[in-house]
Parts: C-alpha cells; sequence; structure tokens
C-alpha cells in the first residue's frame, strides 16, 4: 500500500506519534522510512545581522564585526547541524528496534517549504507529522508547519494527536459523493484490512442553511421579482429538496462507499447519516464514536479551481481531536465512484471527445441534456456516445439557436446561424433622435416606422446574436402597441416591465425556466418518481417545449406585422 514513509522530525511529544504510526504501517506494507529533518541556518544568519547594532561598543569596529559574523555563521551552522544529527539519532535507534529500514535526510531552508517540495517532487507515498511541534501554545489548533504543509502536499499526510495504535481501530471516513472522498474510503479499507480495524462511513447535510438562505433571500425581493421567479412554488420545491433530496442524496453516498467495502470482506464497517453543519456534525459523532482515524479527502463534491483544501476540511483537521490521515489528490479518478442500482440504469460510455463536449453545458441543465443524448442514442442500438452521434442527436433535440444557448452546437451550425441572425438584422435602423433629419426619417418609414436611439441599440446587442432578431421583434412590436416610433432605453424597460405584470415569457427569463425543469427534475428524483423525461403525456426533450413556446410568440409578432 505505502512504499516509503516520509516523517519530519522535531523531537516533540507529536512526532513521537507520527514516528510510532510510521513504524506500524512500514512493518506492515514492508515500507521505508525516511527521516527528515530540516534548519534554517540562513534564517539565523540575517537575524544576527538585524542584531548587530545592539551589540556593545567593543564589538562595533567593522573588522570586529566580519570576525564576529564568521564565528556566529559557523558556530550556527555547525551547531544546528549538530541538533538535527541528534533529532534523528534518537528517531532511528526506535525505528531501527523495529526491525524498518531508514534512510537520514538533512535539508536547509524554510521548514514548510522544504518538507512539501521534498514531498511532492520524489517517490514518497505518504507524509506523517505531529499535529504541534516543539513551539505549542496552550490555544494553537495545529502546527504552523503542518498547517502549512497540508496546503501544499499531493500526497496522503497523516496528523498524530494521540499515541493509539491503528491495529483493532475504528477508522471514520466522509464521504460527500466526489471521487476525492471514495479514494479516502478506498485508502481506509485497505488500512482496516491490513490493520483488522472497523470502518464507519458518515455523510452530512446542512439542513438548516438552505432555509436561512432562502428566507433571506425572501427578505429582499421585490413583489415583482418574486413574481417572476415564482417565489411560493420555489420555496414549496426547495423544501421538499432540502427534506427528501438531500436525504436521499446522502444515503446514496453512503450506499456506494458501502458497494466499495464488498470489495474488502474481512473489514466491518458501518455507515450514518449527520444532519448539520458538516464539520460540527462530524466533530460531534467523533465525540460520540472515539475513532483511531478521521479519513478524511483534501477536497469535496464543491472543489473551487485553484483552492488548495476544502473549508469543511481544514474545520475538522484543526479541530478533530484524533490522529487524521489526509488523502492528497493523486489516483484520483471519476470512474472509480462505485455504481449502484439506485443511480437508475447505468449510463452509456460517451468517447472522450463527445464527454468533453457535454461538459460546456451549463451545470444545472447538464443531466438534462446527457440524459436526452444517452437515451437518443440507446433508442438507434448504439452504447457508446461517439462524437458524431452526438451531433446527430443535437441536431435532432435541439433547434441550432438553443444549441448555441446550450453551448454544444456544431461550429458549422452555430456560424450559420449567426449568418441568418446577421441577415434578419441586415436592416439595422440609423440610430437617431426623434427630431433626425428627413432623410432618417423616410428610412425609418421604410423599414416600418420604428427608429432606435444609440443607447438602446448598444443594449440589444447585448442579446447573443442567434436571439436578437426575435428580442429586436419583440421590442418593436411593444413600440408599435404604444404608438411609439422611436425605441429607447425606457422604451425596452416598459417592455420588460409589461411582461413581467404579465407574468409571459421573454428571452431573458429562459434561463430561469431551465432552473425550473432542472429542479422539477430533481423533485421527481427525491420523490421516487421517474422524472420529466418520462412523465406521462411529457416531451423527451423539455428543452423543445421551450423552443416551441419561442416559436408561437415568434410566429405571433410576425402576424401582428403584417
Amino acid at each position: 500500500m505505502y512504499r516509503e514513509v516520509f516523517v519530519p522530525c522535531d523531537n516533540s511529544q507529536e512526532c513521537d506519534y507520527a514516528i510510532h504510526r510510521a513504524i506500524e504501517l512500514a512493518r506492515k506494507c514492508e515500507a521505508g522510512v525516511v527521516g527528515n529533518h530540516v534548519y534554517a541556518a540562513k534564517l539565523h544568519d540575517v537575524r544576527f545581522r538585524q542584531l548587530e547594532s545592539g551589540l556593545p561598543a567593543r564589538f562595533q569596529p567593522k573588522e570586529e564585526i566580519q570576525r564576529q559574523r564568521k564565528i556566529h555563521d559557523k558556530l550556527i551552522e555547525k551547531g544546528l547541524q549538530l541538533i538535527s544529527d541528534s533529532f534523528l539519532d534518537r528517531m532511528e535507534e526506535q525505528v531501527k528496534a523495529a526491525g524498518v529500514k531508514m534512510k537520514r535526510q538533512l535539508l536547509e531552508g524554510i521548514h514548510f517549504e522544504e518538507i512539501a517540495r521534498e514531498v511532492n517532487c520524489n517517490g514518497y507515498d505518504l507524509c506523517a507529522m505531529g499535529a504541534h511541534g516543539l513551539g505549542r501554545q496552550p490555544h494553537s489548533q495545529l502546527g504552523g508547519v503542518v498547517s502549512r504543509v497540508m496546503r501544499r502536499l499531493e500526497k496522503d499526510l497523516l496528523i498524530t494527536r494521540t499515541d493509539r495504535p491503528l491495529r483493532d481501530g475504528v477508522y471514520l471516513v466522509c464521504v460527500d459523493g466526489s471521487s476525492y472522498s471514495y479514494r479516502a474510503a478506498r485508502v481506509a479499507l485497505e488500512l482496516a484490512r491490513e490493520f483488522e480495524a472497523r470502518v464507519e462511513f458518515c455523510s452530512a447535510f446542512d439542513l438548516d442553511f438552505h432555509h436561512i438562505a432562502f428566507n433571506n433571500i425572501k427578505d429582499v425581493l421585490s413583489y415583482q421579482a418574486s413574481r417572476v421567479f415564482k417565489f411560493e412554488e420555489q420555496e414549496e420545491l426547495h423544501n421538499n429538496i432540502i427534506d427528501k433530496g438531500l436525504l436521499k442524496l446522502c444515503k446514496a453516498n453512503l450506499m456506494r462507499a458501502e458497494k466499495m467495502a464488498e470489495g474488502y470482506p474481512e473489514v466491518e464497517t458501518g455507515s450514518q447519516v449527520l444532519i448539520g453543519k458538516p464539520f460540527e456534525s462530524i466533530l460531534e459523532y467523533i465525540e460520540e464514536l472515539e475513532p483511531t482515524l478521521l479519513v478524511l479527502a483534501r477536497h469535496g463534491s464543491h472543489r473551487i479551481e485553484g483552492t488548495d483544501m476544502g473549508s469543511q476540511v481544514e474545520n475538522l483537521v484543526r479541530l478533530a481531536p484524533c490522529d487524521v490521515l489526509l488523502t492528497g489528490t493523486v489516483d484520483v479518478r471519476p470512474e472509480d465512484v462505485p455504481w449502484i442500482e439506485e443511480d437508475g440504469v447505468a449510463g452509456l460510455e460517451w468517447d472522450p471527445l463527445a464527454a468533453v463536449r457535454i461538459q460546456r453545458v451549463p451545470p444545472f441543465a447538464q443531466g438534462i441534456a446527457r440524459n436526452a443524448v444517452e437515451e437518443w442514442v440507446e433508442e438507434r442500438g448504439f452504447d457508446v456516445v461517439t462524437n458524431e452521434l452526438l451531433d446527430q442527436a443535437i441536431g435532432s433535440l435541439l433547434p441550432t439557436h438553443m444549441q448555441l444557448v446550450m453551448g454544444i452546437g456544431q461550429a458549422e451550425e452555430i456560424a450559420r446561424a449567426e449568418v441568418k441572425a446577421e441577415e434578419a438584422l441586415a436592416d439595422r435602423p440609423v440610430p437617431m433622435c426623434p427630431m433626425g433629419s428627413d432623410r432618417e426619417a423616410a428610412r425609418a418609414r421604410a423599414r416600418g416606422g420604428v427608429t432606435w436611439s444609440k443607447e438602446a441599440w448598444e443594449r440589444l446587442e447585448l442579446v447573443p446574436l442567434i436571439a436578437r432578431p426575435l428580442a429586436r421583434s419583440t421590442v418593436e412590436r411593444f413600440a408599435k402597441s404604444r404608438d411609439a416610433e422611436h425605441v429607447t432605453v425606457q422604451v425596452m424597460d416598459e417592455n420588460k416591465q409589461a411582461m413581467i405584470e404579465a407574468d409571459t415569457f421573454d428571452v431573458e427569463t429562459m434561463m430561469v425556466m431551465f432552473s425550473e425543469l432542472r429542479a422539477r427534475e430533481i423533485r421527481a428524483g427525491a420523490e421516487g418518481a421517474q422524472g420529466t423525461f418520462s412523465e406521462a403525456g411529457g416531451s423527451k426533450c423539455p428543452i423543445r417545449e421551450v423552443q416551441e413556446m419561442l416559436d408561437r410568440r415568434a410566429a405571433e409578432g410576425n402576424g401582428g406585422g403584417e
């Protein structure tokens, strides 16, 4: 499992615990141990120069200062090396007494930088460190070196607080559905098999936060905004998702972990759903369970690119009273997430190019789009979604400008659609004021009697090109209905307000409608139904309904203008 364990040594009590765990792991896994100490000679050299002005007068002459610097540098460097060797001598006695091979290593530099660089850039599988060093203070939660090292490591990190052995222990593993957490689960199961330990899985969700956040939104929304948002319906749907969907999600997370554990029949396992702020509910469960080891993934399912660690994980590492194994980011593969029957029919295999393209779909619509494509492909007797089949499915399921909105259309189709949109906008009006020239007025009459102000046209150009002709037609139809021959920003605002008050669909609320469709799918899943795609009498692609609504409104607009 682990082939080489790296142990930074500083002769502290927690460091001794790390040495004991490294020995335990090395003996069981037939691994090697590397004892390391980092000393900062250059730091002392800089500090000595900063303090030179406070030396007595007899040391102030330039020649004497130079002599003292040489003496100091030699004493500090030699002295730190002797201290470092003494630390490693003591560690080597323990390691060799246990029959484990050990290599010694001294590094000069900033402690956390050198440790992180050495572990990441070489073939170590695990770094074992004490939670505190020699500078521990009564109120400190975590040592300064280890708190910085854990943010930079890509490999597994064992942080020790107690001297409880791994054998015959209880390992608590936190899973949240991410591939990171299931790698942590696999590591815990392998350790438990080697050390005859029991594994407990837990998955937590915060029930109260969503209600608090929703009520907060309710307080700031205006009446008109509430109507667009359909607040009462959203609140009912949201509560349904919270009360049922999140619980179902946590249970599915645990079922996947139990499915993984079936590959380790020697290991006894259990599982528990926890309700509350994840790190707090897990800490409370730790008090009850008293595990030997808490196993955490460095990141969770909500990882943001560029972050070095999840917030819940950081809180747990700092506050957990037991040893913590923080699994790294190497060898993490999404396909390692166990599949369970509750996931429904197993999804089709995707060609890499097709898989990349489907990821461009907005997250809230990705499940709908993926299911629709897989259903289309499966109906035609294929078992792999290739790039070519994805093109055909998209062409069948989505009109071109909807493909652009979803971000998955072919470049050629999008280009053709943009050309058509440009043609529809070819009679771009000459921006003019109501008191324009006779020639401008004549051109306006030839176009249907509507002119646009410069500011209004600039706002129209913010609409995606594919949807711009429809947006223009909608605004001009509204202007004509109000006997206005000149479109200004105010007219556009009045048009939008009228649509809000009439509770009608416009292009700007299209994304809200997609969100509602996705929410309906989630709610159906939480209630045990088959969801939007298989509702009786419903279409196979809800997005098609959006397109049909747009087409009907465009047809009405053309009919009204004749």
